[in-house]
Protein backbone atom coordinates (compact mmCIF):
# COMPACT_ATOMS: atom_id res chain seq x y z
CA UNK A 1 0.00 0.00 0.00
CA UNK A 2 0.99 3.76 -0.67
CA UNK A 3 0.46 6.38 1.88
CA UNK A 4 -0.46 8.82 -0.64
CA UNK A 5 -3.26 6.96 -1.82
CA UNK A 6 -5.06 6.16 1.10
CA UNK A 7 -8.31 6.64 1.65
CA UNK A 8 -11.07 5.49 4.65
CA UNK A 9 -13.54 2.91 3.65
CA UNK A 10 -16.58 1.16 5.85
CA UNK A 11 -16.25 -1.76 4.01
CA UNK A 12 -13.91 -4.41 3.04
CA UNK A 13 -14.01 -8.28 1.36
CA UNK A 14 -12.37 -11.06 0.72
CA UNK A 15 -9.27 -10.43 -0.67
CA UNK A 16 -8.82 -6.72 0.23
CA UNK A 17 -5.91 -5.43 1.74
CA UNK A 18 -6.29 -2.41 4.39
CA UNK A 19 -4.25 -1.14 6.75
CA UNK A 20 -5.56 -0.60 10.32
CA UNK A 21 -4.39 1.49 13.05
CA UNK A 22 -3.06 -0.74 15.68
CA UNK A 23 -2.65 -0.07 19.54
CA UNK A 24 -0.93 -2.95 20.43
CA UNK A 25 -4.45 -5.17 19.88
CA UNK A 26 -3.10 -6.60 17.07
CA UNK A 27 -0.60 -9.81 16.56
CA UNK A 28 1.00 -11.48 13.67
CA UNK A 29 -2.02 -14.16 12.29
CA UNK A 30 -4.76 -12.26 13.75
CA UNK A 31 -8.04 -12.76 11.63
CA UNK A 32 -10.91 -10.22 12.11
CA UNK A 33 -14.43 -11.61 11.04
CA UNK A 34 -18.21 -10.29 11.85
CA UNK A 35 -19.11 -13.13 13.70
CA UNK A 36 -17.85 -16.53 11.65
CA UNK A 37 -16.17 -19.18 13.95
CA UNK A 38 -12.78 -19.90 12.26
CA UNK A 39 -10.31 -22.43 13.10
CA UNK A 40 -7.39 -22.64 11.25
CA UNK A 41 -3.86 -23.81 12.26
CA UNK A 42 -2.15 -20.77 11.96
CA UNK A 43 0.91 -18.87 10.83
CA UNK A 44 3.91 -20.77 10.67
CA UNK A 45 6.97 -20.42 13.33
CA UNK A 46 10.26 -21.80 11.83
CA UNK A 47 12.87 -22.71 14.51
CA UNK A 48 15.97 -20.14 14.47
CA UNK A 49 19.18 -20.70 13.19
CA UNK A 50 21.43 -17.54 14.37
CA UNK A 51 21.32 -16.18 18.34
CA UNK A 52 23.17 -13.36 19.52
CA UNK A 53 23.05 -12.22 22.99
CA UNK A 54 21.99 -8.62 23.49
CA UNK A 55 24.59 -6.32 25.05
CA UNK A 56 23.09 -3.22 26.18
CA UNK A 57 25.97 -0.17 25.84
CA UNK A 58 24.00 2.68 27.79
CA UNK A 59 22.51 1.47 31.10
CA UNK A 60 20.39 4.55 30.97
CA UNK A 61 18.60 3.26 28.19
CA UNK A 62 17.64 -0.12 29.69
CA UNK A 63 14.07 0.60 29.68
CA UNK A 64 13.99 1.85 25.79
CA UNK A 65 16.16 -1.33 24.93
CA UNK A 66 13.81 -3.46 26.35
CA UNK A 67 10.38 -1.72 24.94
CA UNK A 68 12.16 -1.64 21.30
CA UNK A 69 13.20 -5.56 21.60
CA UNK A 70 9.60 -6.58 23.36
CA UNK A 71 7.99 -4.59 20.49
CA UNK A 72 10.45 -6.44 17.62
CA UNK A 73 9.40 -9.63 19.18
CA UNK A 74 5.72 -9.48 18.88
CA UNK A 75 5.85 -8.16 15.47
CA UNK A 76 7.51 -11.20 15.01
CA UNK A 77 11.10 -10.28 13.55
CA UNK A 78 12.50 -12.75 15.99
CA UNK A 79 12.26 -14.70 19.41
CA UNK A 80 13.41 -14.03 22.52
CA UNK A 81 15.63 -15.89 25.07
CA UNK A 82 16.50 -15.73 28.53
CA UNK A 83 19.20 -18.21 29.93
CA UNK A 84 18.12 -19.93 32.99
CA UNK A 85 22.10 -19.80 34.06
CA UNK A 86 22.29 -16.13 34.41
CA UNK A 87 19.38 -14.29 32.88
CA UNK A 88 21.41 -12.65 30.09
CA UNK A 89 18.93 -12.26 26.74
CA UNK A 90 19.40 -13.70 23.74
CA UNK A 91 17.55 -12.93 20.44
CA UNK A 92 17.24 -16.21 17.78
CA UNK A 93 16.72 -15.63 14.16
CA UNK A 94 16.12 -17.86 11.33
CA UNK A 95 18.61 -15.67 9.36
CA UNK A 96 21.61 -13.39 9.81
CA UNK A 97 20.21 -10.26 7.91
CA UNK A 98 17.67 -9.98 10.74
CA UNK A 99 20.24 -8.92 13.12
CA UNK A 100 20.69 -5.51 10.79
CA UNK A 101 17.22 -5.09 10.52
CA UNK A 102 16.78 -5.48 14.56
CA UNK A 103 19.74 -3.31 14.79
CA UNK A 104 18.54 -0.41 12.69
CA UNK A 105 15.03 -0.01 14.13
CA UNK A 106 16.23 -0.18 17.54
CA UNK A 107 18.44 2.55 16.52
CA UNK A 108 15.96 4.74 14.93
CA UNK A 109 13.17 3.93 16.33
CA UNK A 110 13.87 3.54 20.17
CA UNK A 111 16.83 5.56 19.97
Amino acid sequence: FFAEKKEIVDISYPGDIVGLQDTGSFKIGDTLTEGEILNYKGVPSFSPEHFRYINNADPLKSKQLFKGIDQLMDEGVAQLFTLELNGRKVIGTVGALQYEVIQYRLEHEYG
